[in-house]
């Protein structure tokens, strides 16, 4: 409730990493370095006169009365106590939050994923970087840069046809719009062109009509846009390197991402706030699948 103490402990003026309780604010006795809890406006009892308009309880201290609230309750404009809604606490559950009297419960959705059934990509894949899944026709996509083309199979490596083939370099991301159609990829079109460095993953929301995208140039960031380029806006430019690969989870309107420098996984809302780290470690290919697909710079397949 107050800084960073625990609950009805304040700290120390003048030493803020000592705490102490409420009620030894004003009691005579010097607790804190210096006597700092006591002096000051000590010598009135502020509190007995009108409670200082405090819902709850009041104390005095060397600065004036200190409102406090009961466990569960948050202070709100220094006097009112309100409910304390610990699920706008973005690290207090990773999907779904249920605010309660004395505290919160997480749920998740769960599926089946099958962790255990890994196996090979058995195509003839020469140096995979970007990978994406279409729940359309359940094929994968990759990108391969040595071969400069994106590529596209079923799941069990079979059925392999080159679906861009010319006008391409390192192509280090892809991401579907799976409410798209994507029978004709010959109809391109330039959506970012300017004050883009080196754009490294990519993910789409198409129910939000958005897109994000990593640059891990000289001011590496965290962009947004429309799905048409329009509106663009960075949402993460602090506390980040090699910002590597993206994802969306679509169910709680968060950006994960990767950064391989300083190893870690953080997620922020898609307007940029809550930055939370969920994870250290670094990875490259990153997705939120019933089933996770990868890429791996060192295994050839």
């Amino acid at each position: 409730m107050f800084s960073k103490c625990p609950e009805f402990k304040v700290p120390c003026e003048g030493s803020p990493d000592v705490c102490i309780p409420l009620t030894e604010l004003c009691d005579g006795k010097e607790q804190c370095p210096g006597g700092t809890d006591e002096g000051g406006r000590c010598a009135r009892d502020l509190c007995s006169a009108d409670r200082a308009d405090c819902t709850f309880k009041c104390h005095n201290s060397p600065n004036g009365p200190l409102c406090s609230c009961p466990f569960g309750e948050q202070l709100v404009n220094k006097t009112r106590c309100e409910p304390e809604n610990e699920c706008l606490d973005a690290s207090s559950c990773s999907q779904k939050c249920t605010d309660e009297k004395h505290g919160f419960t997480c749920r998740i959705y769960w599926s089946d994923s099958h962790l255990d059934n890994w196996r090979t990509f058995a195509a003839n894949v020469e140096n995979a970087i970007a990978i994406a899944w279409d729940s359309v026709t359940d094929r994968i996509f990759w990108s391969d840069i040595r071969e400069k083309k994106i590529f596209s199979a079923t799941r069990n490596g079979t059925n392999v046809t080159t679906f861009i083939g010319d006008g391409l370099d390192i192509t280090e991301g892809i991401a579907l719009d799976w409410a798209a159609n994507l029978e004709n990829p010959s109809a391109r079109v330039l959506l970012v062109h300017e004050n883009i460095s080196q754009p490294r993953g990519i993910a789409v929301d198409p129910r939000r009509g958005l897109m994000f995208w990593t640059d891990w140039g000289q001011n590496p960031h965290i962009e947004r846009a429309n799905m048409d380029g329009t509106d663009r806006r960075i949402i993460v430019n602090t506390k980040i390197y090699w910002p590597n690969t993206i994802a969306l989870d679509l169910t709680t309107d968060r950006v994960y991402f990767a950064d391989s420098k300083l190893d870690y996984i953080d997620f922020v809302n898609y307007d940029g706030t809550d930055q939370a780290q969920p994870l250290h470690r670094s990875f490259h290919g990153l997705g939120s699948f019933t089933e996770l697909h990868l890429t791996d710079f060192d295994v050839d397949c």
